[in-house]
């Protein structure tokens, strides 16, 4: 049975994995930023861009999510259980 390190250490690992994912698409954006539609509205521009990006990681996000629920449940399994219960 794996200790709590053990297990704290393999979610960190996954989230290593999705994270660097998501930080080679930033700089992927990064690169393809138009300055002038920047410039012109920039609200608008950047809420655009951020829609953009985060549409394209929901699948990276719901992992990530999943992998923390997976992993807090073996801890809870493994140390003890809490009467309080969350709906996530």
């Amino acid at each position: 049975m794996a200790t709590g390190q053990e297990i704290i250490d393999g979610y960190h690992d996954k989230l290593d994995s999705l994270k660097e994912k998501i930080d080679k698409s930033s700089e992927e954006i990064i690169k393809v930023i138009d300055l002038k539609k920047l410039l012109e509205n920039p609200q608008q521009y950047l809420e655009s861009i951020a829609r953009q990006y985060y549409e394209s990681h929901v699948p990276e996000l719901k992992k990530a999510i999943k992998i923390g629920e997976q992993e807090a449940k073996g801890i809870l399994k493994k140390y003890g259980k809490t009467e309080e219960k969350r709906n996530i």
